[in-house]
C-alpha cells in the first residue's frame, strides 16, 4: 500500500542535547513520506541541532508559553494526513511510525498511541521498573463501549498520532497542558473527544518510544498537588462540556476527596488526592481560561519560521 503522509511534531523548551537525540532517532525511522516540525516554546536560547536532516524539517518559534499552543501551531503548519507527537526528551525506535501508522488502514481508527519504555540518561533501559500502562505488551482497542475517562487514559502525550482532519475538528485545549496554570491532561481530553465522536483509539505496544526515567523525582507532596490540580481541572472541563454523565464524575471526585483509591489511581500508579486542589484546581482552570482568551488572537501572529531544511527527495514507496 502507499504510505500515508505523516507530520511529526516535536515541541521543545531548553533541552538542546535531548532534542538532538530525539531528532537523530527520527532521521533513522523506517518510513519515507514524512516531515518534521519542531516548535520552540520560548527557550532561553533557540537550538537547531547540527545533524543530517534526511526529511523535510522546519523549526518554528511559538513564544506564547504552553504545550497546547505549541502543538496547535504544529498542527496549523502540518501537511500530513496523520500528525504524530513525541516529546523532546524521548526518542523513537526505527519501526515506531510504520508500526503505528499501519492501523490507520481501518477508517474507524482515528488515533494510535504507543508504548513508552523508560530509559536512563545514557539511553539504556531502566532496571527494576514495574511494567504498567503504557509500558505493556498487550494491544488495546478503546471505543465508546469500553472507554471510561475516569479509569485510565488511552495513552500518553509522549507517543501518539491522530488523523489531521480529526485534530482540526478538536485541536488541543489551550486551557490545559504543561506551561498553563491548570497543567497537563490536554491529551486525555483529546482522547475523550475522539472516542465520543464515535472513533476508535488503538494502543499498539510495538510502536515504541523511549523516554528518560527521572533520576530525581519531584518531592512527593509537590508532585501530588500538581497532579491533583490537573485532574480537578480535567474533571471540571468534562462536567462543563457535557458528553459524560455527571453522576460518575461526582462519585469519582468524592472518592478522591475522601482519600479512597480510584481505578484511575490504580492504573496510573500510587498517589493520593490533595485537598488543596479542591480550590486550586478551579482557580487554575479559571486562570488558564482567561489566559487562553487573552492569547488566542495573538498566538499565531507571534509565531515565526526559524529555519527549514528541505531534506532528501521523498520516495512514495508502494508496498
Amino acid at each position: 500500500m502507499v504510505e500515508p503522509d505523516v507530520s511529526i511534531v516535536v515541541c521543545t523548551l531548553d533541552r538542546p542535547k535531548l532534542l538532538a537525540r530525539c531528532l537523530n532517532s527520527l532521521m533513522q525511522l523506517d518510513y519515507s513520506n514524512l516531515e518534521i516540525l519542531i516548535i520552540d516554546n520560548g527557550s532561553s536560547n533557540v537550538f537547531i541541532p547540527d545533524i543530517k536532516y534526511r526529511y523535510r524539517t522546519r523549526f518554528y518559534s511559538q513564544p506564547v508559553k504552553g504545550l497546547s499552543y505549541a502543538r496547535n501551531l504544529g498542527l496549523h503548519f502540518a501537511t500530513g494526513d496523520i500528525v504524530a507527537f513525541i516529546d523532546d526528551d524521548a526518542f523513537a525506535h526505527s519501526s515506531w511510525l510504520r508500526t503505528a501508522v499501519s492501523h490507520f488502514i481501518d477508517p474507524s481508527v482515528a488515533c494510535v498511541t504507543g508504548r513508552i519504555v523508560p530509559v536512563d540518561p545514557d539511553g539504556s533501559p531502566t532496571k527494576n521498573v514495574i511494567c504498567t500502562f503504557p509500558n505493556v505488551e498487550e494491544r488495546f482497542f478503546f471505543d465508546k463501549e469500553n472507554f471510561n475517562p475516569l479509569r485510565a487514559s488511552a495513552g500518553t502525550g509522549s507517543n501518539f498520532m491522530v488523523r489531521r482532519d480529526v485534530l482540526n475538528k478538536f485541536r488541543f485545549s489551550e486551557m490545559l497542558g504543561s506551561g498553563t496554570p491548570a497543567g497537563g491532561a490536554e491529551e486525555e481530553l483529546l482522547f475523550f473527544q475522539v472516542i465520543q465522536d464515535g472513533s476508535t483509539i488503538v494502543f499498539e505496544p510495538n510502536a515504541v518510544v523511549y523516554h528518560e526515567y527521572p533520576q530525581e523525582e519531584t518531592p512527593y507532596r509537590k508532585r501530588n498537588l500538581r497532579n491533583s490540580v490537573s485532574r480537578i481541572a480535567f474533571l471540571l472541563l468534562l462536567m462543563m462540556n457535557g458528553g459524560y454523565a455527571r453522576t460518575p464524575l461526582l462519585k469519582h471526585a468524592a472518592k478522591r476527596m475522601s482519600g479512597s483509591p480510584t481505578p484511575h489511581q490504580a492504573a496510573s500508579g500510587p498517589g493520593n488526592f490533595h485537598w488543596r486542589s479542591l480550590y486550586l484546581g478551579p482557580l487554575a482552570l479559571m486562570n488558564s481560561a482567561f489566559r487562553a482568551w487573552k492569547n488566542k488572537p495573538d498566538a499565531l501572529k507571534k509565531s515565526s519560521l526559524l529555519r527549514e531544511f528541505p531534506g532528501e527527495k521523498p520516495e512514495h514507496v508502494v508496498r
